[in-house]
């Protein structure tokens, strides 16, 4: 039964992050203030992505052969700058995914009809955009009718059933990448503060993942002595101590839009702390991954590092609640 109980709240955790995320290819409307999608794909106008076709193990990495390759399609295609898209951590295809700069004027959706035409290349396809999703105003687990409705607040989370497991485990040991605009990681209801002081202090629950390969002293939180300019892990990430900006390329990845924070309650939100709500896993904890911008906006290229950095970094479960652009090998690669 204690196995059952654990099952279905791991179970929980990933309906909770399921119900906010869409199949690639749609179009969805995104939060209030910001723009819709329109009905046409959304790309970067001045750069494609793309993946060689080479039998495996028929040349190395930095062998001649493959400068020579890379070099080829470069001319061919007349590109700029190409540069390996996975600078840390892709193994496998992943390693030879490249990012190419298109000469001024040229087209995306051109290039990479032409890109596909050579037998040098795998795949191709442009760096479409993507957005954060719709996320309702959910705020009171015990509370109904705040808004004029006959159900519960917080229905989509008694909808989980999550009630039959908390008894047993809540999340513990869990760590879920959200993969979005960032998190406020100094939000009151994703630390527990014990002593009432409006402070996360040592020792205090914090339900934010805290990198052990930077944490220098152990303290389980963010302190300045773990910001010493150095990437301590060996990840390629330096200080990245509660995850990584994707879209300023440091590490510094708070909220700028609240997307992300939203998703961040619903799946990790501190419980029994008079205050808030209650995530539906409220002791699992939050790797924040931004690869959304402040109106809510990434590209594929962004949001397939973030899946990088999440996978290589330890996650268990991926909260990816963005849609639009296309159907992306290099997502489905990632």
């Amino acid at each position: 039964m204690q196995v059952l109980k654990a099952a279905q709240l791991f179970a929980a955790i990933v309906s909770a992050v399921a119900l906010s995320v869409s199949s690639l290819g749609t179009t969805i409307n995104a939060d209030p203030g910001v723009s819709p999608l329109p009905e046409t794909l959304l790309y970067a106008p001045d750069r494609v992505v793309f993946e060689l076709d080479r039998p495996e193990g028929d040349y190395g990495d930095e062998s001649a052969q493959a400068r020579e390759v890379l070099q080829g399609i470069a001319s061919r295609h007349r590109f700029g700058q190409t540069v390996r898209l996975f600078a840390h951590g892709a193994e496998g295809p992943l390693k030879d995914v490249y990012l190419a700069h298109l000469s001024k004027g040229a087209s995306p959706a051109k290039a990479c009809q032409n890109l596909r035409a050579d037998p040098a290349v795998k795949w191709a396809e442009p760096d479409y955009y993507y957005r954060c999703q719709l996320a309702p105003d959910d705020t009171y687990y015990n509370s109904t009718g705040s808004w004029g409705q006959e159900y519960a607040d917080m229905w989509g989370l008694h909808a989980v059933n999550p009630d039959n497991a908390w008894d047993q485990a809540q999340g513990e040991g869990i760590v879920v990448a959200v993969i979005d605009t960032g998190v406020d990681y100094n939000h009151e209801d994703l630390y527990r503060d014990s002593n009432a002081n409006n402070q996360l202090d040592p020792g205090e629950q914090y339900n934010i993942w805290i990198n052990p390969g930077e944490d220098l002293n152990g303290n389980g939180y963010a302190d300045a002595n773990d910001f010493n300019g150095k990437d301590d892990d060996k990840n390629g990430y330096v200080d990245d101590i509660r995850g990584w900006n994707f879209i300023g390329g440091n590490n510094n990845p708070i909220d700028d839009h609240g997307h992300g924070s939203h998703c961040a309650g619903i799946i990790a939100g501190v419980g029994d702390n008079g205050r808030g709500i209650i995530g539906v896993a409220p002791r699992a904890r939050v790797m924040i991954v931004k690869s959304l911008n402040s109106s809510g906006t990434g590209t594929s290229t962004q949001l397939s590092n973030g899946i990088m950095y999440a996978v290589n970094n330890g996650a268990n479960v991926l909260s990816n609640s963005w849609g639009g652009g296309g159907q992306s090998d290099l997502i489905a690669g990632a």
